[in-house]
């Protein structure tokens, strides 16, 4: 798709100093909300690349005693979040990701989800190549996320991005799911 090629270029024409400096920015206007004062549970993905950068978000969740989770790709289709209790214990898979231990005890208990109380005591943050005011993401093509979004209802998803990767228009279908948030170090989109 053309539109993902255009928002990889974009993310590699931002120099790692920018990129570093907006990632800090973002971490630290995450951080100082009530929403992620109020939150228990923090899904978030793994940075790598020109992503926005979650590792410092992780390092402070872990810090402010929330319970972290990453994604780890377990088939073509299946994406299950699982708990960081140490940065230190993840590790790369076949593409260079970094991704939690598969232990079953480690695992996003889907029974905490049901019974929480509301949707901000569970926060997860979710990467793309590009995003839109209409809070739709383009992700990288594989559809893990949306179709992780659309089983977990009680949840504030939060799109990263740099302010770069807001376009006019995300192409979106029946399969692409909505965001509840996109921030951006300029500001946010509701």
């Amino acid at each position: 798709m053309e539109m993902r090629r255009e928002a990889r270029q974009k993310l590699d024409a931002i120099p790692a100093q920018v990129r570093n400096r907006q990632s800090r920015a973002l971490t630290d206007m995450i951080t100082s909300t009530e929403m992620y004062q109020d939150a228990q549970y923090i899904l978030t993905y793994l940075s790598s690349g020109n992503e926005v950068d979650t590792w410092e978000l992780v390092r402070r969740s872990l810090k402010d005693g929330k319970k972290v989770y990453a994604p780890k790709i377990l088939s073509e289709e299946t994406m299950e979040f699982y708990e960081v209790d140490d940065i230190d214990h993840l590790k790369k898979n076949k593409m260079g990701i970094y991704e939690p231990d598969e232990s079953p005890a480690a695992l996003f208990p889907y029974q905490i989800h049901i019974s929480l109380d509301r949707a901000q005591q569970c926060i997860m943050f979710v990467p793309g190549l590009a995003f839109d005011g209409k809070l739709r993401r383009l992700g990288r093509g594989r559809g893990y996320y949306d179709r992780y979004l659309r089983r977990l209802r009680k949840k504030m998803s939060i799109g990263l991005a740099f302010n770069e990767q807001m376009v006019q228009e995300v192409p979106a279908d029946s399969r692409d799911e909505t965001l509840d948030l996109i921030v951006t170090e300029q500001g946010a989109y509701f």
